[in-house]
């Protein structure tokens, strides 16, 4: 059994290894999407395909067990529910385009899991996570570079509603979180010298900003709080020699939160701080947050309360098995004037999939996100991967990441990083050898 899986694993990586070219620019293209005939696509679905098809026709793939058959289940239940139970019972017009749409989206998702798994049995997570980064900090440059230096030619396309950055996304919201996982990956890659990797993530910073993402900017300070408290106080750094790069980022950790609290008590400061991001057409949709925080969180069309109502009520009609895929905006058409998406990931998949195949997910998910792997596994690929899923599910309070291509990729990294521990990823550049797996 060993040395089948031995076999198995050598064929994957010899492979993918074959693709370089593909694992570059599936991570290039994970940074642009856009809708088309009511649907968001990307070109890395395109990179992704032929990846799947290379490693099918080329070897076996791997199957993790357990994933395979809960959406196995899932399929049954939401292609049930959606295709013949609520339109019957609720009377609403329900064509079977729209549930083979939804569904297309749910089977998309399920490949960038398996893809996530595969490409990390296979060691080539470095290619795909680089080639993100790179074109994320490339992309960020120019939001950067646009909003401190307004007289710069602006690229139109890059913005929405002109003034809010985007990039190569069609939404500045999810923009923004792509911009923290590239952070979250370029955190970890200490190959990268401090003086390209501190610039870059500098960088990333500021292009949240620009994209004027309220959703962003709170989950870019938790971020924050989240990698500097870890950073300075974690237990392997105790007793040695502080560099003077962890001095300031000391520093840093220590300042930063009592500027904030002397901005937030002193009303003058934080009006001159407000009045100071007016003058910046992306930040001035932040500066309400300084002068009224509830107010500014639900004004100039950032509030959610309508789309959550619309959501609990349509998790209250079928609350077991769901309301299925391609129903939703139907059914919450009979609530709201203006049916639009529970922007909100864990209510959106609540209503669709039920509370039962939901907290199965939700649980596992965050077993996955808090167990650690064994001794010997990928750690630098561990810590990033659970910080850019740590994003991803701070940012989906505020927006409807279920079909998130990004979101998939990176739970069948992290899932991966604890199937292949020590004896199948000894590094993460290095073919493993049969009698390690043997082990």
């Amino acid at each position: 059994m060993a040395s089948t899986v031995a076999v198995d694993q050598r064929r994957t990586t010899v492979a993918l290894r074959r693709a370089p070219l593909l694992l570059f620019l599936l991570g290039i293209t994970l940074n642009q999407t856009s809708v088309i005939f009511g649907i968001n696509l990307s070109s890395a679905d395109v990179f992704a395909f032929l990846i799947l098809m290379t490693m099918i026709l080329t070897t076996r793939m791997y199957l993790p067990r357990g994933p395979s058959i809960y959406f196995l289940v899932l399929s049954i239940v939401v292609l049930t529910m959606g295709g013949l139970v609520v339109p019957n019972v609720l009377q609403i017009e329900q064509g079977s385009i729209e549930v083979l749409t939804d569904y297309l989206k749910l089977a998309t998702s399920f490949g960038y899991f398996l893809l996530g798994v595969n490409i990390v049995r296979a060691g080539q997570s470095r290619i795909v996570l680089r080639a993100f980064a790179l074109m994320a900090v490339i992309v960020g440059a120019i939001g950067a570079a646009q909003t401190i230096f307004p007289a710069l030619p602006r690229i139109e396309f890059m913005y929405h509603w002109e003034i809010r950055f985007s990039g190569l996304m069609n939404d500045p919201n999810y923009f923004s979180l792509i911009q923290l996982v590239a952070m979250a990956t370029l955190w970890h890659d200490h190959d990268i010298p401090r003086r390209f990797r501190y610039p870059a993530l500098v960088i990333l910073g500021l292009s949240v900003l620009a994209s004027g993402s309220k959703t962003g900017l709170l989950t870019l300070l938790i971020l924050l709080v989240w990698r500097t408290f870890l950073t300075t106080f974690s237990a392997p750094n105790r007793g040695r020699y502080v560099s003077p790069y962890r001095a300031l980022l000391v520093g840093f950790v220590v300042c930063l939160p009592v500027l904030c609290i002397m901005i937030l008590l002193d009303e003058s400061m934080r009006m001159s701080v407000a009045a100071s991001m007016d003058q910046v057409p992306a930040l001035s949709r932040l500066s309400p947050l300084l002068v009224d925080f509830e107010a500014g969180i639900e004004g100039d069309g950032s509030g959610r309360d309508s789309a959550w109502g619309d959501a609990l009520r349509i998790i209250g009609i079928f609350p077991f098995a769901g309301i299925g895929v391609g129903t939703y905006l139907g059914i919450a058409a009979q609530f709201s004037d203006e049916p639009v998406l529970a922007h909100n990931t864990f209510l959106q998949i609540a209503a669709e999939w039920g509370f039962v195949l939901t907290a199965i997910f939700l649980v596992w998910v965050v077993i996955l996100l808090l167990k650690r792997p064994v001794p010997g596994a990928h750690m630098p690929l561990w810590h990033s991967t659970r910080d850019a899923l740590l994003v991803l599910l701070i940012g989906s309070a505020g927006i409807s990441l279920q079909n998130s291509r990004i979101l998939w990729l990176i739970i069948g990294m992290l899932l991966a990083v604890h199937l292949f521990s020590r004896a199948r990823q000894p590094a993460i550049t290095q073919q493993p050898r049969p009698q390690e797996v043997q082990q």
